[in-house]
């Protein structure tokens, strides 16, 4: 009789757990996009945060990404937070929490090199602990260019990456040069004007009436472009 009891408790116990919500694996996910390839010193990034929201535990949640130190935030999409703290950004849903896609903009200082990292944490609903944000986290900063000297008179040029202002125009304003020569290829002519563009492993004559130096930050390597937020 005992036995017949002990089965009949257990099967009811078995049918009262079968009835209790399961707790849901949450698939809420924040992850980050880095632009790919060496980036310039001195130039601006568009960093995006994609936020995969699970709608069955999730309807709020808050984000704190960290850029690296010395790094400035200039803007941010969806009214992110970034005077508050300075080298964060922050977003705050407190209800109706959907799948998002979040950007912001950061300059990257003029000295800046080699490899620096991005951190950052988020915690939505149903999370006991805060996690990081995953995917990207590194971005690499190409060698920093380096000043190029002019002796007076004729001085061969040549730079192996496209600038990020290529007009000699700007890159010998200033300077004691009064004569740029490059070579037009196609129609086999030399071209003589202050105005031409310096394209990447092409020669170029610039003279110099005094010695002097181009500096290193008119030398700036053009930023990868960005083809867009990824999703």
């Amino acid at each position: 009789m005992m036995k017949k009891s002990l089965i009949a408790i257990g099967i009811v116990a078995m049918l009262l757990l079968a009835t209790l919500p399961l707790a849901a694996a949450s698939s809420s996910n924040v992850r980050r996009f880095l632009p790919s390839g060496d980036q310039a010193a001195g130039s601006t990034i568009t960093v995006y945060l994609n936020v995969t929201v699970d709608p069955v535990t999730s309807t709020y949640y808050a984000i704190d990404e960290f850029v690296p130190a010395g790094w400035i935030i200039t803007d941010a999409s969806d009214d992110g937070d970034y005077t508050s703290d300075p080298g964060h950004v922050r977003w705050v849903v407190i209800n109706g929490a959907v799948d998002k896609t979040y950007s912001y903009r950061v300059l990257v200082p003029g000295d800046a090199g080699g490899a620096h990292f991005f951190t950052g944490i988020f915690q939505m609903e149903g999370m006991e602990d805060s996690a990081a944000i995953g995917c990207d986290t590194r971005v690499r900063l190409g060698e920093l260019a380096e000043d190029v000297p002019l002796s007076v008179g004729w001085n061969f040029v040549s730079v192996s990456y496209t600038l990020a202002d290529p007009g000699f125009s700007y890159v010998i304003r200033d300077l004691p040069v009064d004569a740029v020569l490059g070579y037009d290829a196609i129609n086999r002519t030399w071209e003589h004007s202050m105005d031409l563009v310096w394209m990447p492993r092409k020669e170029y004559w610039v003279h110099a009436t005094e010695a002097c130096f181009i500096p290193a930050e008119r030398l700036a390597k053009a930023p990868l472009s960005n083809s867009g937020k990824k999703q």
